[in-house]
């Protein structure tokens, strides 16, 4: 992917509306099972965005919905040049395998990474 104006890679809850403004959604749902290998990527608004869902700062009914992780999403051999970081929040049990990054946007490390137990980095990935 080249010049991606918007993301390259997004795993969310919070949908957009017409404004780009993003909010939860009114029911927890859940990525999991997902490989994504051989890209790579040259200039994008996001690079890697993972956010499960997070009841203590959900708009709607927190106390209803348990925190809901992503799981098992792979990333493998993909390369991201002129990028943010990513930013991945509620995955568990998911790798990221020669995940390289050059040209950080802003010269930030590549990774923010919470609340993420059983999150791997193998191979050649720039790790957090």
């Amino acid at each position: 992917m080249q010049d991606a104006s918007k993301n390259a890679f997004i795993f969310t809850l919070s949908y957009g509306n017409n404004d780009n403004a993003f909010t939860p959604a009114p029911v927890p749902a859940q990525f999991r099972d997902v490989l994504v290998s051989n890209v790579s990527v040259d200039g994008a608004a996001t690079s890697i965005r993972v956010d499960g869902f997070d009841p203590s700062v959900a708009a709607q009914n927190p106390e209803n919905y348990a925190a809901v992780y992503h799981e098992q999403i792979r990333f493998q051999n993909v390369a991201l040049k002129a990028v943010p970081a990513a930013s991945i929040d509620h995955l568990k049990d998911s790798s990221f395998e020669n995940v390289v990054f050059s040209e950080v946007v802003g010269g930030a490390k590549p990774w923010v990474i919470s609340n993420s137990p059983g999150v791997t980095f193998l191979g050649t990935t720039t790790s957090p």
